[in-house]
């Protein structure tokens, strides 16, 4: 599904891959085996992803429209082996 830009020149280079998305991995996954067929030595990849506070408002609704479905835990911390850590408090 992935291609190489052909200016791009991975070849011999360790690359960051940041990914704005980990439902499956399946799209970061992909990148980084073209990345690799490519020739990049190692690939690295970076998720940035943001907690859903069931506190907040509306954010039950979109967990049950939108993310229910997908069989998706979200307390499952693909990084531990036990639950995600709650995210500290944000300073304001």
């Amino acid at each position: 599904m992935w291609k190489i830009n052909p200016g791009a020149n991975p070849a011999e280079h360790h690359v960051l891959l940041i990914d704005d998305t980990w439902t499956t991995g399946g799209n970061a996954q992909s990148a980084a085996v073209a990345l690799r067929s490519a020739g990049a030595s190692a690939v690295t990849i970076l998720t940035l992803a943001r907690w859903l506070d069931r506190s907040r408002e509306l954010v039950p609704e979109f967990i049950m429209g939108r993310l229910a479905h997908r069989n998706l835990d979200l307390f499952h911390c693909p990084a531990l082996t036990s639950g995600c850590p709650q995210p500290r408090e944000a300073s304001r």
